[in-house]
């Protein structure tokens, strides 16, 4: 496990960052995982506006963190936009490779966090993809919980978790924190659940 801490003080483009959450009536809580590399999670994912208080989130805790989003997003001056904002295009019709192509770009890095929304859609949907957490257990990183609560407007992380290979136990810690969690749609919000193992 790479437990590298991150002692840094923050930069005034993190002061700015959380500025316009207070402007904006949210607050930033938590704190800054101490590890050089890690997989963030981003939930819940209800609506578009999650990504504005994502970069709010990284950029108030001066995360460089790279994010996965839908490969058809990635085209023309918004492409470029997005690549400028550390975004990775990610083909969501085939998951052929996807989880060892982000293990390898972790082993490549000494320092390194992708953020995925698990949840893999902004619409409702019945269970969370479990990509990121097989790419924390194969890179031996750990699984940060980010998340927005609509409820209490706060962005933040929570506590991070080391991934044992026992998806079904380790789940159960992540369903915990996140079950309270309020997205900015809650309509579009569905269970944190991931397919029963046969």
């Amino acid at each position: 496990m790479d437990s590298t801490a991150l002692n840094m003080p923050l930069s005034a483009g993190s002061l700015i960052n959380r500025v316009i959450l207070r402007s904006i009536g949210w607050k930033l809580v938590g704190k800054r995982p101490e590890y050089a590399r890690y997989v963030m999670v981003g939930a819940p994912h209800t609506s578009n506006l999650d990504f504005f208080l994502f970069l709010l989130l990284i950029g108030g805790f001066d995360v460089k963190a790279y994010w996965i989003g839908k490969d058809s997003l990635f085209h023309g001056l918004l492409g470029k936009i997005l690549t400028g904002l550390r975004g990775i295009p990610v083909n969501r019709r085939s998951s052929n490779g996807f989880v060892q192509q982000m293990t390898d770009v972790f082993a490549q890095h000494k320092e390194m966090v992708i953020a995925i929304a698990p949840e893999g859609t902004r619409q409702l949907t019945k269970l969370w993809k479990t990509g990121f957490y097989y790419i924390a257990l194969g890179a031996q990183v750990p699984i940060a919980m980010g998340f927005l609560d609509s409820m209490r407007k706060e962005v933040g992380f929570g506590p991070t978790l080391m991934p044992t290979g026992n998806i079904e136990a380790d789940f159960e810690i992540i369903r915990e924190f996140y079950q309270e969690k309020v997205g900015l749609n809650p309509a579009q919000q569905g269970l944190v659940k991931i397919k029963e193992t046969p």
